[in-house]
Parts: C-alpha cells; structure tokens; sequence
C-alpha cells in the first residue's frame, strides 16, 4: 500500500512539474466585417443578389452576426488549429426564400491569415453530414 502511495505521489507530482502555463489564443480578425457573402454557383448567385453579411468575431472566436435574410446566433469554433477556424452554425431561417438555398445548416471556414485580412468560405447545407446539394461560397470584404 505504502509503494502504491509512494507511486501514486510521485506521479501526480511529474505532472505538477510538467504543466506549461495555458497561453491565450485570441483571433488576429477579431471585429465586425461587413461583406457580400458571393456564391460559386453564378444561376443562384443571379437570384440571391445581393446577399450582405455582417459577421461580428469576439476575442474568445465567438461568431455572430447575419448573412443574407439569416441571423448567426452566437457560435464557439467547431475546431481551431494553426491555419483555419471552422464554425458550425444553425440559421434561424435561410439566407434567402428560393428554393435553391433552403438550408438552414451553415459551415464557416476561416483562414488564419495577415492581421487585417478575412479569408472566410461558407458551406450551405440541408445537414451538417454529407450533402449532395451543397451551395459553396466565399465571403467578400
């Protein structure tokens, strides 16, 4: 028993040892961008023009904001790594009432990039899984 302590202490004390202070991470495009959110496809993006969106990013990478005739409600990142954020966000309604865009699920995909600059795509989608209607964009500051 007194081995198992003498163990069990000594663990517990490498880690104590071993922890590195937690550094914190906060996005080099924090702030509210106005943009047109420009499908690839050109027959959707003729009868969804204009498509203004508003995306508004906190210091804790918190997105909010609107795209289109849809409201982003707050959202925390799906992942962060070195090069991307990668939201996953339910719209309160679709971007804009065509058939075309009846999707109420959307991706957003930001590119880590220069201080000053928003590199961001966005995926429409019926469901967060596969999606073989999928409308593809990219958001133009």
């Amino acid at each position: 028993m007194i081995m198992h302590l003498q163990s069990l202490s000594l663990c517990l004390a490498l880690v104590a040892f071993n922890a590195y202070p937690q550094t914190v991470v906060q996005p080099e495009f924090a702030g509210r961008w106005k943009a047109d959110a420009r499908l690839f496809d050109k027959h959707i993006r003729a009868q969804a023009n204009p498509l203004p969106a508003e995306l508004v990013f906190d210091q804790d990478f918190t997105l909010s904001g609107k795209v289109g005739d849809a409201s982003v409600p707050p959202t925390k990142p799906l992942s962060i790594t070195s090069s991307r954020v990668e939201y996953r966000i339910t719209l309160n309604k679709p971007v804009r009432d065509i058939a075309e865009l009846n999707k109420l699920r959307m991706v957003v995909i930001v590119s880590r990039g220069p201080a000053g600059a928003l590199d961001a795509d966005f995926h429409l989608k019926s469901r967060f899984g596969f999606d073989h209607s999928i409308r593809v964009g990219h958001f133009i500051c």
